[in-house]
């Protein structure tokens, strides 16, 4: 069995140097959390893809663990808190862009990015 993360390839090139390429054919999913289907957050947890908590914090779906069941009650006030929660938080669209625009990365994680907000190349990616 190879040492090498899922997904990355090692190719040798000169001078006993190699180039490792990293590879992430998985996601987050598509759509809302809260709108999967119970039954599918149900199957995942029987799987063990997916924990009690996260079921319950991500996806809003109470599974009781002694029966491996979705508790329905539990689950629609468990939905219902999750939206409620993201009103609570939620802010007009011009606030957030003024204070998103005011947020700026650190300068040491800059120098492998570029300058801000512009972009512009601060340190050779590839040197000679």
């Amino acid at each position: 069995m190879s040492s090498q993360p899922y997904g990355s390839a090692i190719h040798p090139v000169m001078n006993g140097d190699s180039i490792i390429i990293g590879l992430s054919t998985g996601g987050t999913g598509y759509g809302d959390p809260v709108e999967r289907e119970a039954s599918s957050v149900e199957r995942d947890v029987v799987k063990g893809l997916v924990s009690y908590e996260v079921a319950r914090d991500v996806y809003g779906v109470v599974v009781d663990p002694a029966t491996n069941q979705i508790d329905e009650a539990a689950t629609a006030e468990a939905r219902a808190d999750l939206v409620a929660a993201r009103l609570a938080r939620g802010v007009p669209y011009d606030e957030f862009v003024a204070s998103w625009s005011e947020r700026k990365p650190d300068d040491a994680i800059l120098t492998h990015f570029g300058s801000w907000p512009d972009g512009a190349v601060v340190t050779p990616l590839m040197r000679p």
